[in-house]
């Protein structure tokens, strides 16, 4: 078998294993999350609201939307010093029924309570019947399931519009998505589409997006803007290019921390595992960086491939037509890696190896 054949069928197995499992934090491109650790999606936005009136059934109750809409959070321990996952996907679920399988413990041993400011937090019972009380948070309300199941209602249809073509323009997206609002009931609700971006958007282009990117509804959970009472649109590249970017993204890095690999050899792993999952030659853009002086990678293995003048891939994103694939790999012969340069991006001009 040869070596790119070996990635190409390793990084299948990969993203099958990864596409089966639902993650309650969302993997970085340098280094992969640790589980319990909240992951912070910072987007800064001028938007401009489509539609106008709501129409229509109802929500059940707006303060209840809004908690659901915050989203889920799961101790594994009896009070907030336990280690948490944060923004688990609910997806219409029982809170206490989706803890249970990360935190290991049955449902019947969980406690729910509702925090306004994060939504709903549950925690390992210690018997209390205030235990909810005592932590300074309330009781889930009553017709939590029936906001809970309105605003996964909501998430369903938002994907389904993203699903319903490789490319929507961001205006079409969000009128869609106004249309989803005003059927359901979401009444004070809007959908905006943001004109500029101030965190790690990582897919540029002239398509529409969700910040959380993708059309799984525990993606689409990520344009929900609880305080604000808004659904968020960004612009981003068409899905086809994404998934090609998300499925090389896995191989590569795969790849390169199992063998070692030259700036040449890389440069070609890359573009291959790119055109392959594209189905054609895709424009591609190289940046080469090494680690800023003293620095360490916190994979020690990832660590002795650098020092011994391996080249590893980090990261992938599109440039903002849309099109162009921008690929950092780190090198020891690179140039230095500084805080704010290390991810190519619009804004960031990648300088071409020789060769």
């Amino acid at each position: 078998m040869s070596e790119i054949q070996f990635v190409k069928e390793l990084g299948d197995a990969l993203e099958t294993a990864i596409s089966q499992h639902v993650s309650p934090a969302r993997v970085p491109r340098r280094h992969r999350r640790p589980k319990w650790v909240r992951p912070r999606v910072m987007v800064g936005l001028a938007v401009l609201a489509v539609g106008g009136g709501v129409a229509g059934a109802a929500i059940v109750d707006q303060s209840t939307t809004t908690l659901v809409a915050h989203g889920l959070s799961c101790y594994s321990g009896t009070g907030n010093d336990a280690n948490a996952a944060y923004d688990v996907p609910q997806n219409g679920q029982n809170p206490t029924a989706v803890c249970a399988t990360l935190i290991g413990e049955p449902a019947t041993r969980l406690v729910a309570c509702a925090d306004p400011k994060i939504g709903a937090v549950v925690y390992e019972s210690n018997g209390d019947p205030n235990q909810c009380q005592s932590l300074g948070l309330a009781l889930l309300p009553a017709n939590y399931a029936a906001a809970n199941s309105q605003v996964y209602a909501l998430q369903q249809a938002l994907a389904a519009d993203y699903n319903r073509a490789d490319c929507t323009a961001p205006q079409q997206l969000a009128q869609e998505a106004q249309a989803d609002l005003q059927r359901l009931g979401f009444t004070g609700w809007k959908a905006v589409v943001g004109t500029s971006t101030a965190f790690n958007v990582q897919y540029a282009g002239p398509c529409g997006d969700f910040p959380g990117g993708g059309a799984a509804t525990w993606n689409v959970a990520a344009a929900l803007d609880a305080t604000n009472h808004t659904v968020t649109i960004l612009s981003g590249a068409a899905r086809s290019i994404q998934q090609a970017a998300r499925r090389t993204f896995t191989q590569a890095l795969t790849a390169t921390e199992r063998r070692c690999y030259t700036l040449a050899g890389a440069q070609q792993l890359v573009r291959h595992l790119l055109d392959t999952t594209a189905g054609r030659t895709v424009p591609t853009k190289f940046a080469a960086t090494r680690q800023e002086p003293g620095g360490q990678f916190s994979d020690g293995a990832r660590q002795r491939y650098y020092d011994q003048g391996c080249t590893l891939f980090a990261d992938l994103s599109i440039a903002s037509d849309g099109q162009t694939f921008l690929a950092l790999l780190e090198n020891n012969t690179g140039a230095p890696l500084k805080d704010g340069a290390a991810v190519p991006n619009s804004a960031y001009q990648p300088t071409l190896p020789q060769g």
